[in-house]
C-alpha cells in the first residue's frame, strides 16, 4: 500500500516558508452536524521518521486506528487544531462557504499559536506558513494569501500533513456526533455519523428532521415522502 509522504513538504521547505500546514475538512457530505476542518503543520523531518506509523487518508482507516492516529499527530507534529461550521452555518451561507470558514477558523487558530511562540523564536513568524489543501484554495484567508496555497486533488492521499489533518478533524467529528446523537437517539448518528444511510433516511421519513439537519440537504428526502 502506497502511503502519503513528505514530497510536497519537501517542496515548500526548500524555499522562504518555515512552517507548511495540511488542511482538510470532514462531514462536507452529511444531512446532519457541522462540518469540520482540521489543520496540522510537522516540523522538517524525512518520511521514514513517521512511515512506521501508517498515517493515510482517513476514509482508508477503520475507527480504531484513526483514533490511535490521531493521539501520536497530536503528540508529535508541532502544531495542530480544528475549526468548526454550525448546521446554522450551513443552513444560512451553504456548505462551500461554511467549510471555507471552517477552515479559516482552523488555520488562524494555527497563526494564533505560531504568533504566540514567536515571542521566544524568531523563526515563530504567522506570516510564514504555507497550505497544503484537498482539492481547492482558501480564499480570504488573512496572512495567506493565494501564492501560499498549493490544492492537491486527492491529496490526503498524497500529503502527510494533508492525511494528518483528515484524521484529526474526523476523530473530532465523530466524538461530537456520538455525543448529539444521546440527545437525538432515533437517527443513529453513533453509528452514521449523520451521513446518509439507509438508517438515517429512513428515520427522516419517519419522525421527520431536528434542528441539526441540514434543511437543503435534505429537502429532497423529505419532498419525496
Amino acid at each position: 500500500m502506497v502511503l502519503p509522504d513528505f514530497s510536497l513538504e519537501k517542496e515548500v521547505w526548500k524555499i522562504k516558508y518555515f512552517f507548511v500546514a495540511g488542511v482538510d475538512e470532514v462531514g462536507r457530505g452529511c444531512l446532519s452536524g457541522p462540518v469540520v476542518a482540521g489543520v496540522v503543520v510537522w516540523p522538517r523531518m524525512s518520511d521514514s521518521d513517521i512511515n512506521h506509523l501508517g498515517i493515510n487518508d482517513s476514509k482508508k482507516l477503520n475507527p480504531k486506528q484513526r483514533e490511535q492516529l490521531s493521539i501520536e499527530i497530536k503528540n508529535r507534529c508541532l502544531y495542530w487544531s480544528v475549526g468548526e461550521a454550525s448546521v446554522t452555518d450551513i443552513n444560512s451561507l451553504g456548505i462551500v462557504r461554511s467549510t471555507q470558514k471552517a477552515m479559516r477558523r482552523a488555520v488562524g487558530n494555527i497563526q494564533k499559536m505560531i504568533s504566540r511562540d514567536g515571542k521566544r523564536s524568531e523563526n515563530s513568524n504567522p506570516d510564514n506558513i504555507y497550505l497544503l489543501l484537498d482539492a481547492f484554495y482558501l480564499k480570504h484567508m488573512p496572512g495567506v494569501g493565494i501564492k501560499n496555497q498549493n490544492a492537491i486533488i486527492k491529496g490526503d492521499c498524497k500529503s502527510i500533513s494533508i492525511a494528518s489533518a483528515s484524521i484529526v478533524a474526523k476523530v473530532y467529528r465523530d466524538d461530537i456526533m456520538r455525543k448529539l446523537s444521546k440527545r437525538y437517539p432515533e437517527y443513529g448518528w453513533e453509528r452514521n455519523k449523520g451521513y446518509g444511510t439507509k438508517e438515517h433516511r429512513q428515520a427522516l421519513l419517519k419522525i421527520g428532521p431536528c434542528k441539526l439537519h441540514r434543511k437543503l440537504f435534505i429537502s429532497k428526502i423529505i419532498s419525496s415522502d
